[in-house]
């Protein structure tokens, strides 16, 4: 009996070096986490097929939403830009904006005629800037409002030259913006 009783707790020691040896292969979490870098790898493959081999659409005429998802330019198309010299305007007559653009033109013609036309586009800038209360310019909401309202009232100075649907505004950037 002495015998069965030392080598039972033997046999129990080769058991549990066997149940502590790892296991060699693949289990069922690390197939699992194979497949999400595989599904992963794939998205992010057709996100960037999306965004830099489908055609560019036209901006023209789009809103600032539309303009975001479609922000990758075609490098084959004559587009200018244009900077406009820094914009101050009192707005609710105690706060300041003041404010750097840039105008992005859809080709040279248009900005010849914006470049003969910078006092005018500049005044115009400053109304609508003027016009603007500081709880909505102090939100991002305001601030693309205010960019799309700002194309929408160049390309209407722009129809009022000989370049009337000749090209247009595509978006403008604000390069320096602060509210005081």
């Amino acid at each position: 009996m002495a015998e069965e009783e030392n080598n039972n707790p033997e046999g129990q020691q080769a058991e549990e070096a066997t149940a502590q040896k790892p296991k060699k292969g693949l289990n069922l979490a690390s197939i699992g986490m194979m497949v999400q870098a595989v599904v992963m790898l794939a998205m992010v493959g057709l996100i960037a097929k999306v965004v830099f081999m489908s055609p560019k659409p036209d901006l023209s005429g789009k809103t600032l939403g539309e303009r975001i998802i479609a922000s990758v330019r075609d490098e084959s198309e004559d587009i200018q830009h244009m900077s406009l010299d820094q914009l101050v305007v009192n707005i609710d007559n105690e706060h300041t904006l003041k404010a750097q653009l840039v105008l992005e033109l859809s080709d040279s013609d248009i900005l010849k005629a914006f470049e003969s036309r910078t006092p005018i586009i500049r005044s115009k800038i400053l109304k609508i800037l003027s016009l603007q209360k500081f709880a909505n310019m102090d939100k991002i909401q305001g601030k693309l409002e205010l960019k799309d309202l700002l194309v929408q009232l160049l390309n209407e100075e722009l129809s009022k030259t000989s370049y009337k649907g000749k090209g247009t505004v595509r978006d403008i950037y604000f390069t320096d913006l602060v509210l005081i």
